[in-house]
């Protein structure tokens, strides 16, 4: 770019960069200083006016949905409704069939949840674990899991729910936020009937996972354990219960809140049958629990 003075006016000649990967790595960078910064396209608008070397914003904008684009194709994110029941099967994505039962999913309707994959971000994610000079995991080590949720207020009026799961192999660093990945979010509260809706999008996956484990792109085979968080309020509310002052308050036996104090009582470490899907997965797993905070204390 050549800059010319004349009297208050300023004038640029910019000349073109015939090397277009050239180009195309420096919008990449831009799209991702912008969304780590929360720089909207408004803002980055008035500054490109002001700063002319800097690419106009619908250069940008582009790339960012070209971006959005590529990233669909191998990430896919469907969208569905909780409020509305069919009866039917659809799928998660092209590989893995899912039984959705009572739920929803529609990708040409705008819902009021949207999930990816788990096994496919897995598959997306494995190869950047592996890489590196101090690889997160090496070939024969095993994949542990751990899954989690939590609700949060979202202004005044709405609540969303999100559903995530981490490398426990990362060690501390499953403590950033950015180590955090989202497999669902909808627009609602914490309850049991549409977290076990939610479940039935993942509960042939997470079979999977648990019985087969997981193939990556190099034909390499990873084993997995999958843990559960520690968050109570989120366990009590997946295995149906509904404070921890009900009647059956204990998440690891059916002792009755009318009779915790007879200390001459053996209480059986059971999970009731007629629990849903999530509270037979949290009957396989929650005896895992006790091991997370000791095995993320080994890894730091």
């Amino acid at each position: 770019m050549i800059e010319f003075d004349y009297k208050e006016n300023q004038t640029y000649i910019k000349f073109g960069d015939s090397n277009s990967t050239t180009t195309q790595t420096r919008l990449d960078s831009i799209v991702r200083v912008c969304d780590e910064a929360f720089l909207g396209r408004d803002g980055y608008r008035h500054l490109a006016a002001v700063v002319p070397i800097l690419f106009r914003e619908y250069l940008v904008a582009n790339r960012r949905n070209k971006i959005n684009e590529l990233i669909n194709i191998q990430i896919h994110i469907g969208n569905f409704n909780i409020d509305k029941e069919i009866n039917n099967q659809s799928s998660i994505d092209d590989d893995v069939n899912e039984y959705t039962g009572d739920i929803l999913v529609d990708d040409h309707e705008v819902g009021n949840g949207a999930f990816r994959s788990l096994l496919t971000l897995l598959k997306a994610l494995i190869p950047i674990w592996k890489a590196g000079e101090n690889p997160v995991i090496i070939p024969g080590n095993t994949l542990y899991i751990k899954l989690g949720g939590d609700g949060r207020n979202v202004g005044r009026k709405q609540n969303h729910v999100m559903i995530t799961f981490c490398l426990l192999n990362e060690g501390k660093e499953v403590l950033k936020p950015d180590h955090q990945y989202c497999i669902c979010l909808y627009v609602g509260r914490e309850k049991y009937e549409d977290l076990a809706k939610v479940g039935q999008l993942f509960q042939n996956q997470l079979f999977d996972l648990k019985n087969n484990g997981i193939i990556d792109q190099d034909g390499i085979h990873w084993p997995t354990e999958l843990f559960f968080c520690g968050d109570w309020k989120f366990m009590y509310i997946i295995m149906g219960q509904s404070a921890p002052n009900s009647k059956y308050f204990c998440l690891y036996c059916d002792c009755e809140a009318t009779s915790r104090w007879d200390m001459n009582r053996t209480w059986n470490n059971t999970v009731k049958e007629n629990l849903h899907y999530f509270q037979q997965l949290t009957k396989r797993i929650i005896y895992q629990m006790n091991y997370i905070c000791f095995y993320v204390y080994q890894m730091s």
